[in-house]
């Protein structure tokens, strides 16, 4: 019997090794006869300050990641490979940032994000049509390999300061690739180093388009002056973020920008209102005082002994007319005095617990 068990297990281990290998059979197949070429994107080139930019524009993807690995060396051939020979031809090899190529998608699919340190598994990145799924592919130079561990965080760092400029209050870096906004995620990187260089992936698709077979210098070693292909992929919620809590973070769910520049709007009416409610308090008790100091309040005490006045009619409308502005002031100090009792109560609750 326990040799039956064990053969059992064994035969159910390779029952969902064989299932869980066609499901990624399947998946591979799927998304292979769902791609969508390069030549249906629509490119535009980025110009400005040390880097060029070629985008490549599309309605919908699977994963801008996942597009990108799977047509590196396409991507490169067409447009990397030669944009650096005229970079080359314009003696700009030297300069600060070079080029680089961007895949957007109005849509994504099925993105994904980082690994599950446990599992290694893929996470999902959920992302509803019109944020912003970008992944650029970057020419990294052999000799600061070291350095593509600070990538991810200074991509974050990126993000951050974009989020700054589009008026996001207080958005903070979750290390190393997360980006929050009152700890909720707004933004996630997610970097990847093809180890492919740009040579091998020219060569290997112009032999591809020639029909024939990758030739031999293209499955060479790298030598420390061929740069690689680094993929950063970018999701930012602009518009839409998925609602609920999020099961594999430490954080209370996510934002987007729409929401929370909203809610800052808001918060910045309330406390215009605040200030103008307190503004108005203080010009009325600034008034009533005012108002309080004539007559003083000793002058109270002769309203009861208007009666006794001249008999005569101008003394006694005189009078009248004094002991009403002496009740109206008297009416008013109280008032005023009523007002300012919360707020000298609150002074001394203040300095008790001082």
């Amino acid at each position: 019997m326990p040799g039956a068990r064990v053969g059992a297990s064994r035969t159910s281990a390779a029952a969902a090794a064989a299932a869980a290998t066609g499901a990624a059979a399947t998946g591979a197949a799927a998304a292979a006869a769902a791609d969508v070429p390069p030549s249906a994107a629509k490119v535009r080139r980025v110009g400005g300050g040390s880097l060029d930019v070629i985008e490549l524009s599309f309605s919908s993807l699977d994963s801008t990641q996942k597009w990108a690995e799977r047509h590196l060396d396409e991507l490169v051939y067409a447009h990397l490979q030669q944009q650096q020979q005229q970079q080359q031809q314009q003696k700009q090899q030297e300069r600060q940032g070079g080029c680089c190529l961007c895949i957007t998608a109005a849509q994504q699919t099925a993105g994904v994000g980082t690994r599950r340190g446990d599992t290694g598994e893929e996470r999902r990145w959920v992302s509803a049509a019109g944020n912003l799924h970008a992944t650029y592919l970057l020419p990294w130079r052999q000799q600061q390999q070291q350095l593509l561990l600070h990538l991810p965080f200074v991509a974050a760092l990126s993000v951050q300061r974009v989020l700054q400029q589009l008026g996001v209050q207080y958005p903070q870096i979750k290390w190393v690739n997360d980006v929050l906004v009152h700890n909720k995620k707004i933004a996630g990187v997610l970097c990847q180093n093809t180890n492919r260089t740009l040579a091998a992936a020219a060569a290997a698709a112009a032999a591809a388009a020639a029909g024939q077979r990758t030739p031999a210098a293209a499955a060479t070693t790298p030598t420390a002056s061929d740069d690689v292909v680094v993929l950063m992929g970018i999701g930012l919620n602009l518009i839409s973020h998925p609602w609920g809590q999020l099961s594999d973070c430490c954080y209370q769910g996510s934002t987007d920008v729409r929401e929370v520049l909203q809610q800052q709007q808001q918060q910045q009416q309330q406390q215009q209102q605040q200030q103008q409610k307190q503004q108005l308090k203080q010009l009325l008790l600034h008034q009533y005082n005012d108002l309080a100091m004539w007559p003083p309040p000793s002058s109270l005490l002769l309203a009861s002994s208007s009666s006794q006045s001249s008999s005569s009619s101008s003394n006694s409308s005189s009078n009248s007319d004094s002991t009403m502005n002496t009740h109206v002031a008297a009416s008013l100090f109280s008032f005023a005095r009523l007002q300012q009792q919360p707020e000298q109560q609150q002074q001394q609750q203040q300095q008790q617990q001082k």
